[in-house]
């Protein structure tokens, strides 16, 4: 099974070695790193280019906003299954290795998923109190108690409804269940694309588009999700 690994990066130089080295580290190596780099004005280029026989560097032409950078990654995988990561993340060294063993647990995983911790720009630990995901799915791992039909219909749901999933750089997805030429159409004939976020609708796509497989949680934290300024995902002026 090969993995590809997706960065999504625009002026992050202060992080995204970072991010790129707990890709390094990973117990089980992706089969191949995209970058993706939308066109950052600081020195996040030259940071990711350090490592150019490790990854692939690709630069939008010009600033587009997260969405399409994302998009633009997956169209370059080769990979079986999609791993995203923000280049202002981090992965724990087994994220990969625990999401191998996920996927091939069972053929029929669209997407699999995972618990977070949270840190600030200096990399410590930090509370993040701006949304329900850990209470949420605390409660979907309970209420499974490893049942994974039961799993798949709670977090099916949570996922739906935004009831609190945490998806960003935990979530990966199995291409071969993904039609990104038609997620791509359905995106890109919505009003201010370049404004959207990434992953939730994605997430909704594939699972609209395949109401018969099933989406996994693993209940571990398995990745860093850093809180600084105002890091929020969209086009650079905004």
């Amino acid at each position: 099974m090969k993995i590809s690994t997706i960065v999504t990066v625009y002026n992050l130089e202060k992080y995204v070695e970072e991010c790129l080295l707990s890709i390094f580290g990973q117990t089980q190596q992706p089969s191949e790193i995209i970058v993706v780099d939308d066109c950052s004005t600081d020195n996040s280029a030259a940071i990711i280019k350090k490592y150019a026989d490790k990854i692939k560097y690709i630069k939008m032409p010009k600033n587009s906003g997260v969405l399409l950078a994302f998009i633009t990654g997956i169209e370059a995988a080769t990979g079986d299954i999609l791993s995203f990561i923000d280049g202002d993340d981090s992965w724990h060294t087994n994220k990969l290795e625990e999401i191998t063993k996920a996927f091939l647990a069972d053929e029929d995983r669209i997407l699999v998923t995972h618990d977070y911790e949270c840190i600030d720009g200096n990399g410590k630990s930090r509370a993040y109190n701006d949304d329900n995901t850990h209470t949420n799915t605390a409660k979907i791992a309970k209420k499974s108690l490893g049942d994974t039909n039961k799993m798949d219909r709670l977090l099916r749901n949570a996922i739906l409804c935004y009831k609190g999933v945490w998806l960003g750089s935990a979530f990966c997805l199995n291409k071969k269940y993904l039609d990104i030429k038609k997620f791509k159409q359905l995106m890109l004939s919505l009003p201010d694309a370049e404004f959207a976020y990434q992953d939730h609708p994605i997430a909704a796509f594939i699972l609209l588009e395949n109401l018969d497989k099933k989406v996994f949680y693993i209940d571990k934290i398995l990745f860093k999700y850093r809180i600084f300024g105002d890091n929020h995902s969209g086009k650079s002026n905004t």
